[in-house]
């Protein structure tokens, strides 16, 4: 091996391991704020939910993307959404509209359940105060029936959504 061939070959090695060790460095440590979450293997709600993690679970942030933080989660990595973590330590259970202090007429339907579209809880409630479930139904199938990389297109092409121009 040449004497500047090698050189190059150690700058190299050198150069990852240093690259390895910063990343390791800059690992965030997050936890879920929100009852339940779904963890997404793609910036919004369209893409496929690879893991449900409840209140209190610890995530590693592998990067930030707008609003999105890409988050390890076991041996995978999924996307979360800004407004569902907390940089601090978070306890874990309970019911969110009772620990917020909604009152008796909260239900203990979990907000993860509310996300996949209404619970058999908030059919029940919607009835019994004479409102049609079915129009929201209707809405979740529709957002499940769109093609996560056209929903990325969509928004890409359009500018809209959390990571848009000037979003908040």
């Amino acid at each position: 091996m040449k004497p500047k061939s090698r050189r190059n070959t150690v700058f190299v090695a050198v150069l990852s391991a240093a690259l390895l060790v910063a990343a390791v460095a800059v690992a965030e440590d997050v936890w879920i704020k929100s009852e339940t979450v779904q963890i997404r293997s793609g910036k919004g709600a369209v893409f496929p939910v690879i893991a449900t993690v409840q209140k209190g679970t610890q995530l590693t942030v592998v990067a930030h993307e707008g609003k999105w933080l890409r988050v390890k989660v076991g041996d995978q990595e999924g996307y979360v959404y800004e407004n569902a973590i907390s940089t601090e330590k978070v306890g874990g259970g309970g019911n969110l509209l009772s620990d917020m202090g909604a009152g008796a007429e909260a239900t203990n339907m979990s907000t993860g359940a509310a996300g996949k579209g209404l619970a058999a809880e908030a059919d029940d409630w919607a009835r019994d105060k004479n409102l049609d479930p079915g129009p929201m139904n209707r809405l979740i199938a529709f957002r499940k029936s769109i093609d996560p990389k056209q929903w990325q297109a969509f928004t890409a092409e359009g500018k809209v959504g959390p990571d848009a121009p000037g979003a908040p």
